[in-house]
């Protein structure tokens, strides 16, 4: 049996999202932006009440208490098991299977006695949650991932190889449900902000410092999984429960956006608790703009970038190029992720023009979807200039001398550098751009004739390369 519940929405504003914590709970956190806000988060819920681990028991009613009673006994809510007998568990005080499981290994920053007694993190509620016996056996103090080939599973709790780029170097990994993965993902910001002062045993997903804290495959994976899985009427319960227990919060679902300022696309950005609530909105590009190439020679190519820069948007923009020349340009990316655009920096997309045919082109990008209204076009331009009325075919002019060897090797001299070479074919197709010829210059060039042109040759050079 499972339940669903109303995910919190990620634009709504501050009110809504601090609602259930104390006025000026995070009333310092305005202004600051990357280490300086994970510090001050650090520094208001670092200090907490410190819990025994025996009396971790007793808390799971008020912590865990899943929604429905049977027969009017008490269930305790499981994230790690899917069975009706183990994953809803009937109370009984840690008994039957029933197991206090450390979120974050304890091997990870200690071992023995000093893991479990003399360290906050030990007994901190906030992390340690009820698992079936099981699966926590199984799951054993491997790093959370995504399984590749599972070597344990029960329908909830997959144990296995990771996928490639994972695990951070061990054996194994354990992937929690769909259902719980934003879960796992807060509880995990939340240790590597609450501990940030601890020096962690093992790093498969953590570093030794106080920013960023969490290794890049372990960063982009709990992102990707937080904004997955939204906030849950489960998880705002606990974490109110929890505050009333030991005394601080978990700021990643008080404000899910936090972890975007920390370490998605908000970095550099300074935290404001009033996040953007209007309607969505493309800033950039602007309607009818223009992105413009230049001259490119025939073979060659140019790369120029569109910001593309939005507020409130609801889900990917898609890009699209369209128009008579669209061939002769291409995007890295057809789609940009609402994470990626709604910053203060945006995305940067790539656009090459790469021209195949002598002439003047044109094409046009439009970026649309995203829950914007109509599109957004962008103008594309970009030529490849031919050349005529050649009368001169000796090998060398008056300042510039290219002589050519056999393997298709080119060698100029001159007196003096010379600026804007250009190189046709005997077509006239401008094949290859050079800002720069100097005395001693040596290029290739496939077998064929070429015209030669600079900004000091008053004679255009013909050459024969073999």
């Amino acid at each position: 049996m499972k339940y669903c519940f109303t995910a919190l929405l990620l634009l709504g504003a501050a009110p809504a999202l601090w609602a259930d914590a104390p006025e000026g709970y995070y009333s310092s956190l305005d202004g600051l932006r990357d280490q300086s806000l994970k510090d001050k988060l650090h520094e208001i819920i670092r200090s907490h009440t410190r819990l025994s681990y025996k009396s971790l028991w007793d808390y799971y009613p008020e912590t865990d208490a899943y929604p429905e009673r049977v027969d009017g006994r008490l269930l305790v809510w499981d994230m790690y098991s899917d069975n009706w007998s183990s994953r809803q568990y009937y109370y009984y005080g840690g008994t039957r299977g029933l197991n206090r499981e450390h979120s974050v290994p304890k091997s990870w920053w200690g071992s023995g006695d000093d893991a479990i007694y003399n360290f906050h993190a030990g007994t901190d509620i906030m992390h340690i949650v009820p698992s079936d016996g099981d699966a926590n056996m199984a799951k054993s103090n491997y790093p959370l991932g995504e399984v590749d080939e599972a070597t344990f599973s029960n329908g909830t709790s997959t144990v296995g190889y990771p996928v490639a780029g994972q695990g951070g170097g061990s054996s194994r990994v354990f992937e929690p449900d769909d259902e719980y993965k934003g879960d796992f993902a807060r509880i995990y910001f939340y240790m590597v902000t609450c501990y940030q002062d601890y020096e962690w045993r093992y790093n498969y997903m953590f570093t030794n410092s106080t920013y960023l804290s969490l290794q890049n495959w372990a960063k982009d994976m709990l992102l990707e999984w937080s904004r997955q899985d939204p906030v849950s009427q489960k998880e705002i319960d606990r974490n109110e429960a929890v505050y009333s227990i030991q005394g601080n919060r978990n700021p990643f679902v008080d404000d899910p956006e936090l972890a975007e300022y920390i370490w998605g696309y908000r970095q550099g950005d300074e935290y404001s608790a009033e996040h953007y609530d209007g309607d969505p909105v493309l800033i950039s590009p602007v309607e009818g703009s223009t992105l413009s190439f230049g001259e490119v020679a025939v073979g060659e190519s140019e790369v120029l970038s569109v910001n593309v820069r939005g507020m409130g948007l609801t889900g990917s923009m898609s890009v699209t190029l369209y128009g008579g020349d669209r061939d002769m340009f291409d995007i890295d990316v057809r789609s940009i992720a609402a994470a990626a655009a709604n910053t203060s920096s945006g995305y940067t997309l790539d656009v090459t023009y790469e021209p195949t045919l002598a002439g003047s082109h044109t094409a046009q990008i439009v970026l649309y979807d995203g829950g914007i209204v109509g599109s957004v076009t962008v103008t594309l331009t970009g030529a490849t200039p031919g050349f005529s009325g050649i009368e001169q075919t000796v090998a060398g002019g008056h300042e510039l001398v290219a002589s050519t060897y056999y393997g298709g090797q080119v060698r100029f001299t001159c007196d003096e550098p010379h600026t804007g070479c250009r190189i046709y074919d005997i077509s006239g197709r401008l094949v290859r751009m050079m800002p720069v010829v100097e005395n001693g210059t040596v290029i290739t060039l496939p077998y064929g004739a070429y015209i030669i042109t600079t900004d000091q040759q008053r004679t255009p050079i013909k050459i024969l390369v073999r």
